[in-house]
């Protein structure tokens, strides 16, 4: 093989694998951004309670990436983190589609010039604030913009019957994953029907294969038209009225509500981030070399129907209202594309070491102006416990520690969900379906399985929740403080969670009206004889507590004797100053004698005066510890109690639907 040759592959792999890790870096460090949050959930339902979209829940997308969410959450409990490492694969590939069909553009220059034309680009693209900002998250723009370079990629190559049918395929599976993209599509259907060179013949037979292609690749979308026809309309098209309808009737709406809104927010997305406009700039530079290498007039082969396509999906982002910022990312992956194409075309006259050269040059300066998310990236690309992802599906583990088991009320429901806790289906897209209810009529709410905040209330005094989850984002604070409101008066008791969040958890017990239980970190999980376990247990006094009560941890076995027990103050601080209303936690380390017998054994909590031994009301069983043998290995082992063997995980009083 020849040293060029060499050159050419070790610099591709190279720079891909760069790609990669910073691709990586920057998901990986990054925080939750809740339209997230709708994706994830949806796919959850779908692969662990079989609930479907838009049939059991209300659900604002076509269900394209829900249904690939399922398929991997199905092998994988860790959501977030998934679903970004799948973004993240799909904007690789684009990008290495992208530098790819640069090198196959170039083909007829140099090694040198075609390898650093084509890192030009990618660089380029990467630079551009847009795509940093959009690239990577859990939002449903990756894989269409992948499958939309791939269409466009084998138009510009081929025109055979089977070219068609694929560039279609890739475009019902873009729609099908976010619907903008039928503007693209639509976009490609017309190119095909004003080409010149094709006699109407030809272009009739090319539009049945594109025609069947597309119907083949959107049949996740069209099955559930088909199923739930009118959930699915007013999921896809009636909420995007309803949405725009929700943002006029706020106090301070956003600016890009309007026409002249709209064109100022667009400005400002390039002012405020001139970086966006290079990719534009060197787009414009590559045409006008081009002409003048050639010769003015001509035009680049397939770049009436690139340009075809992004006037289209201009126009889908501009529809929008109001306007955000990742409505207008798939334009620079296609610009790129149609630089690659333009240079591909000027290559055949001209050689372009200059070019690549400069546009080198320029790649560097937007890498330049777009270093501190990518360098804080790879600051954390080697050390997955520093993941966002990860740590988030730590703190769902937390909830689900305190709270066992229980449905959580939320509009962020993806904490539950990496706990593998239960959510209510109808929030599973948070705080977007309750925005809109109150915009429709009872019959439609009900129709569509939406709800007021008035109904969900009453909702919750028939099936209250065992808990509720706020303070995750501050734009759902307004929604959220009606819940707030329910959870003090129905005597929830709070639990600030790490970083931020709150969690509202019903008691498990209460002794005397005067001290109540929220929470504990029993182990859900079985232990071994001997096995050393710390617990904390989350208290709170509802009234002032004169006397400095003990507390007294016992632990039965289910023949009611005492195996282990701990009493003194709460960890150490005298009841008599604790504050109404204030959280206590109480930890103790429990040992287990080495020869207990495997079994489920109760957790039994009660208060009482040491000076009289009088008790604080009754002892409460309030969960339980499930040991087995040290030598035991099954599913339950890692799983929990799948069989209910062991009922005193939580009292029956607050049991799911008790």
């Amino acid at each position: 093989m020849k040293r060029a040759t060499l050159l050419l592959y070790f610099g591709s792999a190279i720079l891909l694998l760069l790609v990669l890790l910073l691709l990586l870096g920057l998901n990986m460090r990054r925080g939750l951004n809740h339209d997230e949050e709708q994706f994830i959930a949806s796919g959850q339902l779908i692969a662990t309670v079989g609930a479907l979209p838009y049939v059991d829940f209300p659900y604002f997308h076509v269900p394209g990436l829900s249904l690939i969410y399922a398929a991997i959450f199905r092998f994988s409990p860790y959501l977030l983190l998934s679903a970004r490492l799948f973004s993240v694969l799909c904007a690789w590939l684009m990008i290495g589609l992208l530098f790819s069909i640069t090198l196959i553009e170039l083909r007829s220059q140099a090694i040198w010039v075609r390898l650093g034309t084509a890192i030009g680009l990618v660089l380029l693209l990467m630079g551009s604030p847009i795509f940093v900002y959009t690239s990577g998250r859990a939002w449903n723009h990756d894989l269409p913009m992948l499958l939309t370079v791939g269409a466009l990629w084998l138009l510009m190559r081929a025109a055979r019957p089977r070219a068609w049918l694929l560039c279609g395929l890739l475009l019902g599976l873009a729609t099908a994953t976010r619907l903008s993209f039928a503007f693209a599509a639509l976009a490609v259907v017309i190119a095909l029907l004003v080409q010149p060179q094709l006699r109407w013949a030809q272009r009739a037979h090319s539009l049945r294969w594109l025609a069947f292609g597309g119907l083949l690749g959107a049949t996740p979308a069209l099955v559930f038209l088909i199923w739930a026809p009118q959930a699915f309309l007013f999921g896809n098209l009636t909420y995007i009225g309803l949405n725009t309808e929700y943002y006029r009737s706020l106090a301070d709406p956003p600016a890009s509500m309007t026409l002249l809104g709209k064109v100022d927010f667009i400005i400002e997305l390039v002012r405020s981030e001139p970086a966006n406009l290079l990719v534009w700039i060197c787009l414009a530079t590559g045409i006008g070399f081009f002409w003048r290498v050639r010769h003015r007039g001509a035009t680049p082969p397939a770049l009436p129907t690139l340009a075809l396509v992004m006037l289209a999906m201009f126009a889908s982002a501009l529809v929008a209202t109001p306007l955000q910022a990742q409505y207008f990312y798939p334009l620079w992956p296609l610009a790129i594309l149609g630089l690659a194409r333009v240079l591909g075309a000027a290559s055949r006259w001209a050689h372009l070491s200059k070019v690549a050269l400069a546009l080198l040059g320029v790649s560097l300066l937007a890498c330049v102006l777009s270093t501190p998310p990518y360098r804080a990236g790879l600051e954390v690309v080697f050390w997955p416990d520093e993941w966002y992802p990860i740590k988030l599906h730590a703190r769902g583990e937390w909830v689900k520690t305190l709270i066992k088991q229980g449905d959580v009320l939320t509009v962020a429901p993806i904490i539950p969900l990496e706990g593998r806790l239960s959510i209510y289906p109808e929030l599973a897209t948070g705080p977007f379906a309750w925005r809109v209810a109150p915009l429709l009529p009872a019959a439609a709410r009900r129709r569509y399985q939406l709800f007021t905040p008035d109904e969900l209330l009453e909702q919750l005094a028939t099936a209250p929740p065992r808990a509720l989850l706020v303070g995750l984002d501050n734009d759902d604070a307004a929604a959220e403080q009606t819940l707030v409101m329910w959870a003090q008066q129905h005597g929830y008791m709070s639990l600030p969670l790490p970083d931020e969040g709150m969690l509202w958890v019903s008691p498990l017990a209460t002794w005397d009206d005067a001290i109540r239980l929220g929470a504990h970190t029993l182990p859900t999980h079985a232990v071994h004889p001997g096995a050393s376990i710390n617990v904390v247990f989350y208290l709170q006094n509802i009234r002032p507590i004169p006397q400095n009560l003990n507390i007294l941890v016992r632990i039965l076995a289910p023949d009611d004797h005492e195996v282990w027990r701990a009493e003194g103050w709460p960890w150490g601080a005298a009841t008599a100053n604790w504050q109404p209303g204030e959280i206590w936690p109480d930890g103790h380390q429990i040992t287990l004698p080495a020869d207990v017998t495997p079994g489920c054994y109760r957790v039994e909590i009660g208060f009482y005066d040491p000076a009289t031994f009088t008790p604080l009301g009754n002892a409460s069983i309030v969960g339980s510890l499930w040991v087995t043998s040290p030598t035991a290995d099954s599913n339950r082992d890692k799983n929990g109690d799948p069989d209910g063997a062991c009922p005193y995980l939580l009292p029956a009083s607050i049991k799911p639907n008790a």
